[in-house]
């Protein structure tokens, strides 16, 4: 299915790089094309829990891991992450702070990039 895409887009190859924008309140994620294709999502926006599942479950902890030391920091970029569909992907993540916060505890918005890396 990705494999078609591209041919079909004609996109150049290998990395392909789709964008998201996440909002952490309504826990809802706005993906573009690309990102949906890369992930395996047939939806454009799509909650948390889908995006998670869409990550193989070895690699699972791992990202969580990663995820977990973004507090403080502005923008995050994870290592690979394998797909459940077996595409190898990494992301950028830049966090928008609710402005009140000084402690940086409150997401407000997540916007991002999924890099493909690898097809499966």
């Amino acid at each position: 299915m990705l494999a078609e895409y591209i041919q079909k887009a004609n996109i150049p190859a290998i990395p392909i790089v789709g964008t998201f924008r996440y909002d952490v309140l309504k826990d809802q994620a706005t993906e573009d094309q690309n990102a949906q294709r890369i992930l395996g999502l047939e939806n454009e926006v799509v909650g948390f829990a889908d995006v998670f599942n869409c990550i193989d479950s070895k690699s699972r902890d791992q990202f969580q891991e990663q995820v977990s030391v973004w507090k403080k920091k502005n923008v995050f970029k994870t290592d690979n992450i394998q797909l459940s569909n077996g595409n190898i992907i990494e992301e950028v993540y830049k966090f928008d702070f609710n402005p009140e916060d000084y402690e940086r505890n409150s997401v407000l918005f997540i916007t991002g990039e999924t890099k493909l890396l690898r097809v499966a």
